[in-house]
């Protein structure tokens, strides 16, 4: 069994990200016992699992929040890039090439985040198809 610690007011007891959702695949059905498979097995399961979910919420709504802020970073050192390129330009871009270069850069933006929300999940989950929709339904042409 590994040893329990308390670090920064949390308990840490050396769980992966891998084992907290196994643990908590285990435990998802209400009134079942599958204590034998779970990875938190004699350690006070049922407490320290929601202790460690949430932690591990946490850390991926904090690293989400970190890609979103690439995202607007990335978004607009391209608009920045796309006006230097238009000002080099004797004459002025279309709206339709504004348009698809301002679409071009939203599905990449798009495509980049999904593969980095992607990279939080095992692959065999099945929000990783969920994603892969959402991705679609976003990126498809109008």
């Amino acid at each position: 069994m590994a040893e329990v610690s308390l670090i920064d007011g949390h308990i840490d007891n050396g769980m992966t990200e891998e084992e907290i959702i196994k643990a908590l695949k285990c435990h998802k059905a209400v009134g079942t016992n599958t204590c034998d498979e779970c990875p938190y097995q004699g350690k006070m399961c049922s407490i320290i699992l929601i202790s460690d979910a949430l932690d591990l919420i946490n850390r991926q709504k904090a690293e989400i929040e970190k890609y979103e802020h690439i995202k607007t970073t990335i978004n607009e050192f391209w608009d920045i890039l796309l006006k230097l390129k238009m000002a080099k330009r004797k004459e002025k871009p279309t709206l339709e090439e504004l348009a698809e270069a301002i679409e071009e850069i939203e599905f990449e933006a798009i495509k980049e985040f999904a593969e980095k929300v992607k990279d939080l999940f095992s692959p065999e989950d099945e929000v990783i198809g969920e994603i892969e929709n959402i991705k679609k339904e976003m990126t498809e042409s109008k």
